[in-house]
C-alpha cells in the first residue's frame, strides 16, 4: 500500500514516541509532545533541504547545526538563538540514536541511492 509522506512520517513519529517513552518512562505527555515537536523543527521550518540527509554522519549533523543556528539568528531573529540551537540540536542527536538503534542508521548508505533505500526501508515512499 502506498502511502503519502505525511502518513509515513505520522508513522514514524508514532515509532519515535515509543522509542522515547521506552528511554525515558518518566516523562510527561507534554514533556514527550515537546521532544517530538522539537525533533521536526528543521523539517517543519525547512530550514535545511534534504531533511533525512541530515542523520548521514557527524559532518552532516553539525552542518544542520550551524543551519539552525543561521535559521534562528537570522531568519526569525531570536535572542537565544544559541540556547535554542543546542536545544534542536539534542533532538536531532536524540532522533540519529533512533533511526541508528531501530533501523540500521543511514552511514551506511551513501549517496542518494542508498538514501533512497532507506526511505523506502523506513518510510516506503518511493
Amino acid at each position: 500500500k502506498i502511502m503519502d509522506t505525511h502518513d509515513k512520517i505520522r508513522e514514524i513519529r508514532a515509532e519515535y514516541k515509543e522509542y522515547l517513552i521506552k528511554k525515558h518512562p518518566d516523562w510527561s505527555e507534554s514533556t514527550l509532545s515537546t521532544h517530538l515537536s522539537d525533533a521536526y523543527f528543521i523539517w517543519n521550518n525547512t530550514v535545511i533541504p534534504g531533511f533525512w540527509k541530515v542523520f548521514v554522519s557527524d559532518e552532516s549533523m553539525n552542518a544542520a547545526k550551524e543551519s539552525i543556528r543561521d535559521f534562528l539568528k537570522n531568519d526569525t531573529k531570536s535572542d537565544r538563538y544559541e540556547e535554542r540551537t543546542t536545544a534542536y540540536f539534542n533532538e536531532l542527536k536524540m532522533m540519529k540514536e533512533f533511526f541508528d538503534s531501530e533501523h540500521g542508521g543511514v552511514a551506511n548508505h551513501p549517496g542518494d541511492k542508498g538514501m533512497q533505500a532507506i526511505a523506502e526501508r523506513i518510510f516506503d515512499v518511493f
